[in-house]
């Protein structure tokens, strides 16, 4: 099954229409598909739109789009995650090339790093994703600060990744913690699993 989730927060405007694509599409596809929209603090009538279209609303309260990603994430029953923004138009041509290629293609994901709990968690869930042809990097640029706010640096996942890429990571990323250091706590990790 494929799950279609959408991250939305007051986008009574945008959603019917992102909705209807998703559906006509989905159908002429002909697998087996639901979908969900995660209401982040909607004050609006999305979730009653969501409902009307004959998707799912799930409603939380993040105020964040990553964790807000997530909340639909955790509630989707599909094999297939398609995460689609409330603003886009969903086309038949794409999501059968999107089908096509899920299969053989390369997925780089970016998380930020930062003081949440599902930030350090985000990795450990794709790891289970495939056992091998998978690697994880990291670059912190600073220390994160004491109240747990903000950005001290980023990840990036990549399924299938190319052959070359964990040697271009081990050369360019001493360089870029020098050079993006903010303070002494700058620093990397490159980890993978190839087959």
């Amino acid at each position: 099954m494929i799950s279609f989730i959408i991250p939305a927060h007051n986008e009574e405007a945008l959603i019917g229409a992102t909705l209807d694509s998703i559906f006509a599409c989905a159908k002429a596809a002909g697998r087996p598909f639901e979908v969900i929209v995660s209401c982040d603090a909607c004050t609006d009538r999305t979730a009653e739109i969501t409902r009307q279209k004959g998707a799912r609303a799930v409603e939380c309260n993040n105020r964040q789009i990553a964790a807000t990603r997530n909340s639909g994430a955790r509630e989707a029953k599909g094999e297939i995650f398609i995460f689609i923004d409330a603003d886009t138009l969903l086309t038949d041509a794409a999501l059968r090339d999107a089908l096509k290629r899920f299969q053989s293609g390369v997925y780089a994901l970016w998380y930020p790093q930062v003081q949440r709990r599902e930030s350090r968690q985000f990795p450990e869930q794709l790891k289970e994703l495939q056992e091998k042809d998978w690697l994880h990097v990291t670059l912190t640029v600073k220390k994160p600060v004491a109240g747990g706010l903000g950005l001290h640096g980023s990840g990036m996942f990549v399924l299938n990744p190319p052959w070359l890429l964990p040697r271009a990571l081990e050369l360019a990323l001493p360089y870029l913690a020098r050079m993006l250091a903010q303070d002494a706590a700058a620093a990397f990790e490159l980890e993978c699993e190839l087959a």
